[in-house]
């Protein structure tokens, strides 16, 4: 005659099936999670790689963008007085502080899911130092981001045997800093960073 399970047998093989399933389950999060992270940085690194590739494009382009600035002028430094005094140099409208949280959440963007698209904040004059991203359709967003840009001085270049920081008249460092999903507070959101070194050409 032949043996059949008893209740402990069957037990004990439930169980350890079981184990093994949990053990297996417990592994899609890891994976949907790094799916996630790879989705994002791969946003991040191509946004970043167009603002970059803006910025060396216009840095050096000479149209007049009003009030006879240039780009650099407009968004940089300008030349305020004496080309060889760089202290009555003034600002561009890229600031040297990095936009906050409050900056953020005080300006409007659009809320049109489009791929691949990059928009300033809609108000009448957009702050040039923040951005979103928006890349999906109208039913799956795939990688909502925001994107800081500000611009701080090259400091301590050796050159002709002379330690030098460099005016914003002459160079500057584009920061870029990514942040998604816009969701979730500033303070828990994955961060991304990335900068170039940008020369202005002599006139």
């Amino acid at each position: 005659m032949k043996k059949l399970f008893n209740l402990v047998e069957v037990t004990l093989a439930i169980a350890v099936v079981g184990i093994g399933i949990a053990g297996v389950m417990s592994l899609f999060p890891v994976g949907f999670q790094a799916s996630r992270d790879a989705i994002g940085d791969n946003y991040a690194s191509c946004a970043a790689e167009q603002f970059i590739s803006f910025f060396s494009r216009k840095c050096n382009d000479p149209t007049d963008l009003g009030s006879g600035k240039d780009f650099w002028e407009t968004y940089i430094s300008w030349d305020n007085g004496t080309a060889s005094n760089f202290a009555d140099d003034v600002a561009g409208s890229i600031l040297t502080t990095i936009p906050t949280a409050a900056d953020e959440t005080a300006i409007t963007f659009s809320t049109t899911a489009v791929e691949g698209n990059i928009y300033p904040d809609s108000n009448a004059s957009p702050n040039p130092q923040l951005y979103r991203i928006k890349a999906g359709s109208s039913l799956v967003i795939d990688f909502h981001a925001t994107v800081r840009i500000w611009r701080s001085q090259l400091n301590g270049l050796w050159i002709f045997e002379d330690n030098m920081d460099i005016p914003h008249a002459i160079a500057t460092r584009i920061n870029i800093e990514i942040s998604w999903p816009v969701e979730k507070p500033y303070a828990s959101r994955e961060k991304r960073y990335y900068t170039a070194e940008l020369f202005r050409q002599a006139e």
